[in-house]
């Protein structure tokens, strides 16, 4: 059986230059019986779906039969839908940035295989499978890559004709333990988070670049890191840049701070740098979700959160 399997890797972070707005995606890990590696650009966060026959996003399923449904290439009709609904041309090129290992790959569109995979929440039960059941977008199989599975984990994505990525300037947030007491968490207890009168401060950690000290203060609730509360400060002026409050909940657990919550170092969460062209430094990594989906900060207080559209129908 021709089953996909889709794995949604919250910590990346793929765009879309979406007119003048920078519009960013996830990218998909799919495995399936065949054994192979393949990737997935999912559109369908900007690629609204229309029940009208003619501007049906996939063809009639129920003629392949069920196995040959859950994942298919589409032909030129479909294709071309998908394209005009979601402003990408042919002309177009993919960029591929691993932020982790300073690599970029770039794809002209019109090479790129347009396909249509079962989401994750659907199966043998639901047929015959609705349009609405599917992640539609672009495949990158393991042609694309020497080693896919590498760039699949710290990869971004963006559609455009140049390329929006500044290469070599993202690092690993490396966290230090310090006794900094710049972070007053009584003037937030207050308004939608009252919640915050019931957390007691734990450790403070921080972390310094030229440009910005960074601080993030654990949140104690029933002896456990329930929160974490995040400021960044200009390191010349004093002013703060960014400030979030982080905490667990239904939809959102915390991700372990490097270097910290993990002492094998093996997993890298908060990544920090200039990431795109024309635009201030980012920030991200301190949330997982199992709910909507992740963003991410810019360290200006002008800009706000860059939100990915990761096609999460949980």
């Amino acid at each position: 059986m021709k089953r996909c399997l889709a794995f949604l890797i919250l910590i990346h972070y793929p765009c879309f230059l979406y007119g003048q707005n920078l519009q960013v995606f996830a990218i998909r890990y799919l495995a399936y019986n065949t054994g192979k590696e393949i990737g997935m650009v999912s559109l369908l966060d900007i690629y609204v779906v229309n029940e009208h026959p003619d501007s049906l996003a996939v063809p009639n399923v129920e003629a392949m039969g069920i196995d040959s449904a859950k994942y298919f290439r589409l032909d030129a009709e479909y294709r071309k839908r998908m394209l005009n609904a979601t402003g990408i041309s042919e002309s177009d090129t993919l960029f591929i940035y691993d932020y982790a290992n300073n690599a970029l790959f770039a794809f002209p569109v019109i090479a790129l295989s347009a396909v249509a995979c079962l989401n994750d929440y659907g199966g043998s039960d639901d047929w015959v499978f609705s349009q609405r059941e599917y992640m539609i977008g672009f495949e990158l199989d393991s042609l694309h890559f020497k080693n896919p599975g590498m760039h699949y984990h710290t990869s971004l994505v963006c559609f455009g004709k140049t390329n929006p990525f500044v290469k070599g300037r993202m690092k690993p947030v490396v966290w230090k333990n310090t006794k900094h007491k710049a972070i007053p968490i009584g003037a937030k207890a207050s308004g939608d988070r009252p919640w915050l009168k019931k957390m007691a401060i734990g450790n403070t950690y921080s972390y310094k670049t030229a440009r910005h000290l960074y601080l993030v203060q654990d949140l104690i609730q029933m002896g456990i890191v329930d929160g974490r509360h995040l400021m960044v400060l200009d390191r010349k002026s004093g002013k703060t840049v960014s400030e979030r409050i982080f905490h667990d909940s239904e939809g959102t657990s915390l991700a372990p701070l490097n270097y910290v919550s993990r002492g094998d170092g093996k997993m890298l969460e908060q990544w920090t740098g200039k990431l795109f062209k024309n635009k201030p430094p980012v920030l991200f990594g301190f949330l997982y979700l199992s709910f909507g989906c992740p963003g991410i900060t810019f360290l200006d207080n002008s800009e706000s959160d860059l939100y990915i559209g990761c096609d999460n129908r949980h």
